[in-house]
C-alpha cells in the first residue's frame, strides 16, 4: 500500500531506507529526506527526473479521452535537466554533501553525465599540475585511461597538450614506483619528445644488465625510437653537476685524482650505447666526449674505464655498417675524425700506461748491488762473487725490461 505523501512529509513518521522509497515516491521532496550520501542525492534527482520525464511522454501520448489522474504540483517541480539537477546539490546546506562534492571521482562523475569531455580534461589537468594537490598512482592510472578514451572519441576541441601533461604525469607516477613494464606503453601515446624525456628519465634509475635490456626491448615492441632514448640518457648524465670534483690537492700536484660517485655513474651509463651494434658510432662519440673530460681532470683510470665500456671491435663494425648502408662511399667526415679521435685516446691511454709501468720499474724495481762484507775472509768473499753474479744477472735482466718498455712508449707516441 503506498504511503499517503503528506503522511510522509510529517518529521513524526520513521523515514524508511532509500532502497524501499522508489516504489513509493515519485517526487524529490520525499526522497531527499532519506539521502545520507552526495551518491543518495545524486540517484534521487535523477530517479525523480526519468520518472517526471516519463510521465510527461506517456500523457503526451495519451488519447483526449483517456482520463489521467491528477498529480501533486511538487511533482512537476523537479528539475528536468542535469544541469539543474547539479545546481541543487551544488546548494545542498548539508557540509557532509558539500565536502563528497568536491571529491575527485564525483566531480569527474558530474563532468561525464554533463557531457562536458573539455571541462572534463581542463578540471584534471588543474589537479595533476597544483603542487598542492597529490593523486594517488591508482587516481592517475583512472584519470589517464579516462584521457585516453576521450581523446580516442575524437573530439575537436580537445586541448591536447593538457591530455599529454596528464599522461605524463602518469608515467613518471610509474617510474618513481617501479612498474617498469608499463611505462613503455604509455609513453607510445604521447609526442616524441615527451616519449624521449619520459623514457630516458625511466632509463637512468636502472642500473642491472638484463633489467636494461627488458625495458629496452618494452620499448621497442611500443614503437619507442631506442637509440633517440638511449643517446638522451648518456647525454643527461654526461651534463650532471658533479658534487664532489675529488681530491683537489691532487690536481693541483699533478697526481691521479680519485673517481668519484657520479663520475662512476657517467662511466656506467656508455652501456646503454653497447647492446646494439647500429649505435656503435654514437658510442664511439659520446665516450670520445666522456674520456676527454676526464682526462682533463687528470683522472687517468676513470677515463680507462670508459674506453674499455666500448667493445673493442667497435671501428670494424662501423666500417661495415657503413659499408652495407652506402657501399663504396668514405665514412662521413664527422664519422672519421671520431674513429681518430678514438684511435688517439687508445694510443694516448696505452702511453700512460707503458709510462707508468716504466717508472714503477725504473724506480721500484732496480736491483741494488751487494753490499761489501764486514770481514775479508774467504768465505766472505766466495759469498760475495755468487752475489755479485746473482745481480749482474738481474741488472741485465732490469736493464731489458725497461729498454722494451722504453720501446713501447716510443712507439706508441710516434703513431701516425
Amino acid at each position: 500500500v503506498m504511503m499517503p505523501p503528506l503522511v510522509m512529509m510529517s518529521p513524526l513518521v520513521m523515514m524508511p531506507p532509500l532502497a524501499m522509497m522508489p516504489p513509493l515516491v515519485m517526487m524529490s521532496p520525499l526522497l531527499l529526506p532519506a539521502c545520507q550520501s552526495y551518491l543518495d542525492y545524486t540517484w534521487a534527482y535523477f530517479k525523480v527526473m526519468v520518472d517526471v520525464l516519463m510521465e510527461q511522454n506517456l500523457r503526451s501520448l495519451s488519447h483526449n479521452d483517456e482520463e489521467v489522474e491528477d498529480l501533486p504540483s511538487e511533482y512537476w517541480n523537479t528539475p528536468f535537466t542535469p544541469e539543474a539537477i547539479f545546481r541543487e546539490i551544488d546548494a545542498c546546506p548539508s557540509p557532509l554533501i558539500q565536502k563528497q562534492r568536491q571529491e575527485y571521482f564525483y566531480q569527474v562523475q558530474k563532468m561525464v553525465i554533463l557531457n562536458d569531455m573539455k571541462g572534463l580534461v581542463t578540471l584534471v589537468h588543474g589537479w595533476v599540475v597544483d603542487k598542492n594537490k597529490t593523486l594517488t598512482i591508482h587516481q592517475l592510472r583512472f584519470l589517464s585511461h579516462l584521457v585516453i578514451f576521450i581523446t580516442g572519441l575524437g573530439i575537436e576541441e580537445m586541448e591536447e597538450e593538457k591530455c599529454t601533461e596528464i599522461l605524463e604525469a602518469f608515467i613518471r607516477s610509474l617510474t618513481r614506483s617501479g612498474y617498469h613494464s608499463l611505462v613503455a606503453l604509455y609513453a607510445a601515446r604521447v609526442d616524441f619528445d615527451r616519449q624521449i624525456r619520459c623514457y630516458a628519465e625511466l632509463l637512468e634509475g636502472i642500473n642491472v644488465t638484463d633489467e636494461q635490456k627488458r625495458c629496452l626491448d618494452l620499448g621497442k615492441e611500443a614503437g619507442l625510437d631506442i637509440a633517440a632514448i638511449t643517446k638522451s640518457v648518456v647525454e643527461n648524465i654526461r651534463n650532471m653537476d658533479p658534487e664532489d670534483v675529488g681530491d683537489v690537492s691532487a690536481l693541483e700536484l699533478g697526481r691521479e685524482v680519485e673517481i668519484t660517485k657520479i663520475d662512476r655513474h657517467k662511466i656506467e651509463v656508455i652501456s646503454w650505447l653497447v647492446f646494439e651494434e647500429s649505435q656503435r658510432e654514437e658510442a664511439i662519440k659520446q665516450g670520445n666526449g666522456l674520456i676527454r673530460a676526464f682526462l682533463a681532470m687528470r683522472k687517468h683510470m676513470a677515463a680507462r674505464e670508459v674506453f674499455l665500456k666500448i667493445p673493442p671491435n667497435s671501428i670494424e663494425v662501423i666500417q661495415r655498417n657503413w659499408k652495407m648502408k652506402a657501399g663504396s662511399e668514405p665514412l662521413p667526415l664527422a664519422l672519421s675524425n671520431d674513429i681518430k679521435e678514438y684511435s688517439c685516446i687508445q694510443a694516448y691511454l696505452d702511453a700512460i700506461d707503458a709510462f707508468n709501468e716504466w717508472f714503477v720499474h725504473f724506480h721500484n724495481k732496480k736491483p741494488a748491488p751487494p753490499t761489501q762484507p764486514l770481514q775479508n775472509g774467504f768465505s766472505d768473499q766466495l759469498a760475495l762473487e755468487q752475489k755479485l753474479k746473482q745481480y749482474h744477472v738481474e741488472i741485465g735482466r732490469w736493464e731489458e725490461v725497461k729498454c722494451t718498455l722504453i720501446s713501447v712508449s716510443s712507439s706508441i707516441c710516434t703513431l701516425p
